[in-house]
């Protein structure tokens, strides 16, 4: 069972990567939002990463398995080429028995005139349907600027779409 699960997961990563060689397929914006002043509409192009650094990876022998630590390396190529260069990031998940996982993790884009740093989070359910969200800030050129990414689709697939505009990122929620 623990192997099945380390599979399972490990498909996990691979598929959120679009494992070397993969792409996204591109999709169309909407060109108000994307000619707006101080922000513009992201849509996906292409990822292509490397192998994953291998992660500390357990499990309770009950099904239950959880990755800390797996540093991916990836070209990014999103339609704007400020959210275009190199990505290196680290992942972590829980994933159970049944299919569910919950992963999260840091990222750093270095694009053409700035970086971008920020975490992400998601989930998987049974049949590989995924959904992430991630936010960014810039620096360098990109200083004052946020990055939001939301994922969705089943894993690999690349489906998503992320916005960039002038200002700080949305506070979290509180109760």
């Amino acid at each position: 069972m623990r192997t099945l699960r380390l599979s399972l997961a490990g498909s996990l990563i691979l598929g959120l990567l679009a494992v070397p060689g993969g792409s996204m397929l591109a999709q169309s914006s909407d060109p108000e939002v994307a000619s707006g002043p101080g922000h513009a509409w992201i849509t996906p192009v292409s990822r292509t990463c490397s192998e994953p650094d291998q992660p500390v990876v357990a499990g309770d022998g009950d099904g239950f398995a959880w990755f800390r630590d797996w540093t991916y390396r990836c070209r990014e190529n999103l339609s704007d080429p400020r959210v275009t260069g190199d990505l290196t990031g680290s992942y972590n998940d829980d994933c159970w028995a049944d299919g569910y996982c919950v992963y999260w993790g840091t990222e750093e884009l270095v694009g053409p005139d700035g970086t971008w740093t920020g975490a992400y989070h998601g989930t998987v359910e049974p049949g590989d349907t995924q959904t992430s969200y991630k936010v960014m800030t810039g620096s360098g050129d990109y200083e004052g600027l946020t990055f939001i990414w939301h994922g969705t689709g089943m894993r690999g697939s690349g489906d998503g779409h992320g916005f960039i505009y002038e200002g700080a990122p949305p506070p979290m929620p509180t109760e």
